[in-house]
């Protein structure tokens, strides 16, 4: 029996820091960069292999396009910035990856009003509120 207790503990240490190593990797948030090919680079926080956290997100897909701000599971949530390749912006609260409530809009000119974003997605091909001087 004395010859088995080295086993039990080195058995218990095994899966001890196997317990950590998964734990790391889908509990606790890190910081770290993932390159995905043809889609875009994602700087920031991760929760194992998941935007979560604070981060910055720029596509491949569509060059310029970026979100900086805060994301939980992958997608954006919380405050943040969407950048547009024509310098356009859009600066406010994200619930489960859609802008919510008011927030600031900045235009490619860089003059900056207050938007209702329920409103601006009614009128999302409208480039109206950027075409003119407020």
């Amino acid at each position: 029996m004395r010859k088995r207790k080295p086993f039990i503990i080195v058995i218990g240490s095994c899966l001890l820091i196997f317990i950590v190593v998964i734990a790391y990797w889908t509990i606790l948030p890190r910081t770290g960069t993932l390159d995905i090919p043809g889609e875009g680079i994602y700087t920031g926080q991760l929760r194992g292999m998941t935007f979560h956290g604070y981060g910055t997100y720029t596509s491949y897909e569509i060059t310029g396009a970026s979100y900086e701000g805060q994301w939980k599971d992958g997608v954006f949530n919380g405050l943040g910035k969407l950048s547009f390749i024509n310098g356009s912006q859009l600066v406010g609260e994200f619930v489960d990856g859609y802008i919510q409530g008011k927030g600031i809009m900045v235009c490619p000119e860089g003059h900056a009003r207050e938007v209702n974003f329920s409103e601006l997605r009614q009128l999302e091909n409208d480039h109206s509120d950027c075409d003119h001087e407020h």
